[in-house]
């Protein structure tokens, strides 16, 4: 049995509030055969909570067997995955990962085993380069809770007919950017958005229309109005005569002199009233 990995800042979750921490500044040569004889502060002399935990990761797989590494990376949280493994002759040598198989579970299994809370992608294409040596595994499944890569399930070691064309790559992060899920396909998105088009269409085309109906009401309640103004024969009210200047007026026609009288009522008599009367 070995050490695998180190990990801090409760990896694996924090003890119990009522558990004491015991130890802090812990510093091994690892020659020690027990934890106790490495230099440390005080027993119990700290300022630690249960946030700052510390955890190992132990394995008793042969030396450096199942270790990874990310290659042709940038920056070291992210590359092609390489993976150590002794053949037959007991010779270790760093190999590729084949695609088939290859998820997200899988490069979160990698990424946690290298030190990193969070995946952000997993690539099956040969990203980082096609790398060169042999390739070791293929049809790896992973449930994404597995501390170490090998506990996945996987085909025999160096048995598959895959090429430097497949090989795998990740892209770690010490962050969580969002939902641990890919994107919905393009059809899916492309669907959505011929919704929403359409939905758009539609009520555009509803308020024009209302617009429209609206508009032709208005006309419509005018040109009534305006016909109700003029007479069934359809002429107007008579209307004032005009002149110009330095012109004598013209003479009226009897048509127009006859209603003009016969729009006014007509004048009594007072004489013929009290002639009634007596």
């Amino acid at each position: 049995m070995r050490a695998s990995k180190a990990k801090s800042a409760a990896f694996y979750g924090p003890g119990h509030n009522f558990q004491p921490i015991w130890m802090s500044n812990v510093n091994c040569t690892g020659e020690e055969v027990e934890l106790s004889a490495c230099a440390s502060s005080d027993w119990g002399d700290n300022q630690c909570s249960h946030r700052e935990d510390a955890s190992v990761i132990c394995t008793n797989l042969s030396e450096d067997e199942g270790e990874l590494r990310l290659m042709d990376g940038k920056d070291d949280n992210y590359g092609r995955v390489e993976i150590f493994h002794y053949n037959e002759s007991h010779n270790g040598v760093w190999g590729s990962i084949c695609k088939d198989g290859w998820g997200y579970d899988e490069a979160r299994v990698v990424c946690n085993q290298l030190g990193f809370p969070y995946v952000a992608l997993p690539f099956r294409i040969p990203y980082f380069g096609p790398g060169s040596g042999p390739i070791h595994l293929t049809n790896v499944a992973c449930t994404g809770t597995e501390i170490y890569l090998p506990f996945c399930l996987q085909l025999h070691w160096g048995k598959n007919n895959c090429s430097h064309a497949d090989v795998v790559g990740v892209e770690c992060s010490d962050f969580q950017y969002g939902p641990t899920t890919f994107p919905a396909p393009i059809a899916e998105h492309t669907t959505a958005l011929a919704g929403w088009l359409i939905a758009i269409i539609v009520i555009s085309c509803l308020g024009i229309c209302g617009m429209i109906v609206v508009f032709g009401a208005v006309l419509y309640f005018a040109k009534q109005g305006s016909s109700n103004v003029t007479s069934s024969q359809g002429q107007g009210y008579p209307t004032a005569a005009t002149f110009s200047p330095g012109q004598p007026p013209m003479e009226l026609p009897p048509s127009y002199t006859n209603a003009v009288a016969s729009s006014f009522p007509a004048e009594k008599d007072p004489l013929d009233e009290l002639k009634q009367k007596e």
